[in-house]
């Protein structure tokens, strides 16, 4: 699986709810010139009126953004330790925080790299518009549903694909 989303628990060094998305070194990363915060913000901004249109949730104001290694990241949400070799940290929205931090290995000139933004967006949406789930499960089953709704209206056919996860592996992300 390419794409694997934790939650803290507590006693991390992260507040408990909050999410993590990682991906091994093979996720599709291009090389070039990284947007500027300033274009990533309006990025950002884009995100939340279209996940407010796809909702009906209210439009809000985008978190803080940070942006923090990989390394910066794994010690935030594990403590020190990445969990696995093969992944590491590239977004994490810490909810009670209201902070979205991110990967600086992210550097938006690709629809992933897009796409993982508006997946913690919809974290954040879902906070400022007191969605409350009875999992994290279904919280992030919905954050999934509305990411590959958007790489699908972005020309991507098989966005399960492009995430590493089938239509039953986000199915499957319901309350137990």
């Amino acid at each position: 699986m390419m794409v694997t989303v934790a939650h803290a628990t507590p006693g991390m060094s992260v507040p408990a709810g909050a999410a993590l998305h990682s991906v091994p070194d093979t996720w599709p990363m291009e090389s070039g010139v990284p947007k500027s915060a300033a274009e990533r913000d309006r990025l950002a901004d884009e995100h939340i009126r279209w996940i407010a249109g796809k909702t009906g949730w209210k439009t809000v104001a985008r978190p803080q953004i940070e942006t923090r290694s990989e390394s910066e990241l794994a010690t935030m949400f594990f403590g020190g330790t990445t969990g696995s070799d093969s992944a590491g940290p590239l977004a994490l929205y810490a909810r009670e925080q209201h902070v979205l931090f991110l990967s600086d290995r992210l550097v938006f000139n690709t629809l992933s790299d897009e796409s993982i933004l508006l997946h913690e967006l919809v974290h954040h949406l879902q906070v400022a518009n007191g969605i409350h789930f009875e999992c994290r499960e279904a919280e992030e089953g919905q954050a999934y549903r509305l990411q590959i709704d958007w790489l699908k209206e972005h020309g991507i056919q098989d966005p399960y694909r492009m995430l590493g996860l089938s239509e039953s592996e986000i199915s499957a992300l319901v309350c137990p």
